[in-house]
């Protein structure tokens, strides 16, 4: 029998067999049901996608989910436009494209295979509270199990992805990162960010570039470039933040008590660290700059989500150690904090705290040690040491011309109290600039409306020719020609309280040995016993004039009335002859007022300190003229008797422009000489020793107004006390009037002797000679009054 139907034998050539037409229709068929089946499957398998997308992502967050276009492709899946609003619009987010890679055949046949994402394109923006923030559900769903279809998570990337959060309330915080990327394997994860910026109230930190990495039980966060810009107040506010953001990773990742919406974690704690390198930290005291540390290197160091320690450098390595390093661990529920700084080259600090009028740092070295200890969450232990080597300082309230070859140093502890009530005590702290060494105590406490004050200082027995040995010279001026022997110490305290500043006190008491061994040419007083060249700095420039015994204008002290000095005493130092230079209730008196003015408004000068002032150091209201002020006055008091120092005194002291001495004076406003003054002129001139070029628009106005009058009447009232016035004459002035000298009249002579500034002493005696046959005295002298006492 031949071959079954078309099918030919082999010998004819051609196929083997040809198909039947029912054959061709069967395979047809298949054909269109296999297209037809895709075209089915097709949007079955879309639906089922997205499904699967909404189902999962409403199962994680409370709140709506949509997607927008769904792909199928050979290999997964592609989801456009998933967009997540959590459940009071506190959070949403937008992902642009989700990629879904796996095998179709093993989702058939139910086979388990791993799933992996590719994420672009991702915006998230969370806007709550801290607790709002908290609840959140962060932790990732490693693996899903529906059915007879098994996924695990494979491998996720994520690229362009923004963050940005809004922390409200009590603890507001503001964060962006910018352009980062996720990367989550199975045993490894990785997050590249190219900016992360955080703001909390007067706090802000920029990172730079960062790379985070999770694995084998072990976190770590890398960055390159950082900036951190806080005001120095709000420091006391970061520990409690760090605190509540870590409270909040703590309960968003289950490592704590469950919530809602996230189950407790069954992994031990990671050991997670950070370090940022290549930064920048500003310190700024309300628009001022206090610091500013460059380069910064930060490390961080926590056991699950509880900071154990923070480290700092700031500033580059010096051989091998750092600049300075802060340290910051937590000991059980507070924290502790240490500064070590060894042999930092001083221009570099110099950088980092710009707040400071620093000079000549080039060879300056600066070394620290500090400890600081919270006893509670305001308040805090501070001790250790500080020295500063070879610097200088340039500052116009300090001295006219920088002050250069200082060393300082410090050490002690003291305690700090924030809050509502700001304190800062310590029993002790040793100060020391140059070997000069003291002693500082007490507090100073500031609350709402009200600053108190209770500081001590205690200088121990000294040698008296140390500081004139070991400062600059800058700040010794005439001094450096002293040479002093034997010891001095001082005791003093002041207490204040601007809630009731008449229980003011302050008290000193001064052991003081020091003898002069040589004086400095400089301030020779021998000078004072000829005629002499005084120089006076006025707004418009240098003045100077002759003065000085047997000049034409000098009054010797038996001619001046003795109204005028104790006019002139009662005015500028009641106490002159009882105190030996400095007056401690001046002192006080003139705190006390200038603390309740708010502002510098009056000195406390003695008559000693104003002649020191005058006759041998420039006008300049600067630190360091005053301690040279000071310590030229000590040394007055004790060459000169008290007569001799007020009849210099009165002899230079202005009385107007181009007015100096009381001679001038007296013949220039009432066309007498200074032993002719009554009680009321006396007082007069008494009062515009302050001001005597403002106050001499009164003598221009040529009459004494009536409340100028009284206030002169009351002054004369005062002096009825002192015997040299007396109670009778006192009553007398008070009938009196003040008559100044016809405007039209020329003063009688001799008035100041002008000269220019650049006359020497010698120029002046020679001048003074040739002055003498043409000068008479316009009068002659009274008798010599007696020697004015207090009672």
């Amino acid at each position: 029998m031949g071959p079954a139907g078309n099918c030919r034998p082999p010998s004819a050539g051609g196929n083997h067999c040809a198909v039947s037409r029912g054959s061709k229709a069967a395979l047809a068929a298949t054909l269109v049901l296999i297209v037809a089946g895709v075209f089915a499957v097709g949007p079955l398998a879309r639906a089922r996608a997205r499904r699967a997308v909404l189902t999962a992502c409403q199962r994680r967050v409370e709140g709506t989910c949509s997607v927008g276009r769904i792909s199928l492709a050979r290999d997964g899946v592609l989801v456009e436009d998933v967009r997540v609003e959590g459940a009071g619009g506190h959070h949403r987010a937008r992902v642009q494209r989700v990629a879904a890679s796996f095998r179709w055949t093993s989702v058939l046949i139910g086979a388990e295979q791993p799933v992996d994402l590719r994420v672009s394109g991702v915006r998230v923006i969370v806007r709550g509270s801290l607790d709002e923030v908290a609840r959140l559900p962060l932790r990732r769903e490693v693996s899903a199990t529906r059915g007879r279809r098994r996924f695990s998570l494979g491998v996720v990337r994520a690229s362009g992805v923004s963050v940005e959060a809004v922390v409200t309330g009590e603890r507001a915080v503001e964060a962006r990162m910018l352009e980062g990327e996720l990367a989550l394997e199975p045993a490894v994860s990785r997050a590249r960010w190219q900016e992360l910026t955080v703001r909390h109230a007067d706090v802000t930190a920029r990172t730079g570039r960062c790379e985070a990495t999770r694995g084998a039980g072990a976190e770590s966060v890398e960055c390159v470039g950082f900036a951190v810009d806080a005001d120095a107040r709000a420091a006391q506010t970061l520990p409690s933040l760090v605190d509540a953001a870590l409270a909040a990773v703590r309960n968003a990742r289950g490592d704590g008590e469950p919530s809602a919406t996230a189950e407790p974690s069954a992994e031990p704690a990671v050991q997670r660290t950070l370090s940022a390198t290549d930064g920048a930290v500003r310190l700024r005291q309300g628009r001022e700059t206090v610091a500013d540390l460059r380069p910064a290197t930060v490390r961080a160091s926590l056991r699950g989500s509880t900071l154990e320690s923070v480290s700092a450098q700031l500033g580059d390595d010096l051989g091998g150690a750092p600049s300075l390093a802060v340290t910051w661990t937590r000991d059980g529920e507070r924290w502790r904090a240490e500064l070590d700084a060894a042999a930092i080259p001083l221009s570099r600090v110099a950088r980092w705290v710009p707040s400071v009028p620093w000079h000549d740092t080039g060879n300056g070295v600066a070394r620290a040690r500090v400890r600081v200890r919270p006893d509670d969450a305001r308040v805090f232990d501070i001790d250790g040491e500080l020295s500063l080597e070879d610097f200088g300082l340039e500052h116009r309230g300090l001295a006219r011309e920088p002050v250069d070859g200082l060393s300082a140093s410090l050490r002690g502890a003291v305690r700090v109290e924030l809050g509502a009530r700001r304190r800062v005590s310590t029993q002790r702290i040793e100060v020391a600039i140059n070997g000069v060494r003291f002693l500082a105590g007490g507090s100073v406490e500031r609350g709402e409306g009200y600053t108190a004050i209770d500081a001590s200082v205690n200088v121990p027995p000294t040698d008296c020719d140390l500081p004139r040995r070991n400062l600059p010279r800058a700040v010794l001026g005439p001094l450096a020609g002293f040479t002093f022997s034997g010891t001095i110490g001082m005791e003093a305290r002041l207490v204040l309280d601007t809630r009731a500043l008449s229980a003011t006190t302050l008290t000193s008491n001064v052991a003081d040995a020091c003898r002069v061994v040589r004086a400095s040419g400089e301030v020779d007083v021998a000078r004072f016993t000829a005629p002499f060249v005084q120089r006076v700095t006025q707004p418009d420039g240098l003045r100077a004039f002759i003065t000085g015994p047997s000049a034409p204008a000098w009054t010797p002290y038996e001619q001046v009335s003795p109204f005028v000095v104790a006019a002139v005493v009662q005015r500028e130092d009641g106490g002159f002859f009882r105190h030996r230079g400095f007056s401690p209730d001046e002192i006080r008196g003139a705190l006390v007022r200038n603390v309740s003015l708010g502002r510098f408004a009056y000195g406390a000068s003695t008559l000693s300190m104003q002649l020191v002032k005058n006759v041998f150091l420039a006008r300049e209201k600067t630190l360091v003229r005053k301690l040279q002020e000071v310590a030229l006055t000590w040394w007055l008091e004790r060459t000169l008797d008290k007569r001799s120092i007020l009849e210099l005194y009165l002899n230079v002291v202005e009385f107007g422009p181009e007015i100096y001495g009381i001679g001038p004076a007296a013949r220039f406003f009432f066309g007498k000489e200074p032993s002719q003054l009554t009680v009321l002129e006396s007082a007069y001139l008494a009062t515009l020793l302050p001001a005597p070029v403002p106050r001499f628009s009164i003598f221009e106005r040529g009459i004494i107004g009536n409340d100028t009058l009284a206030r002169l009447r009351a002054i004369a009232r005062g002096m009825a006390a002192n015997p040299i016035v007396g109670p009778d004459a006192a009553r007398e002035a008070q009938s009196q009037g003040i008559t100044f000298r016809p405007r039209n009249t020329p003063p009688p002579e001799p008035q100041t002797l002008m000269v220019p500034p650049e006359t020497t002493d010698a120029e002046a005696a020679e001048r003074v000679r040739a002055l003498a046959v043409r000068i008479a005295p316009s009068t002659a002298p009274a008798e010599p009054p007696a020697t004015p006492e207090e009672p």
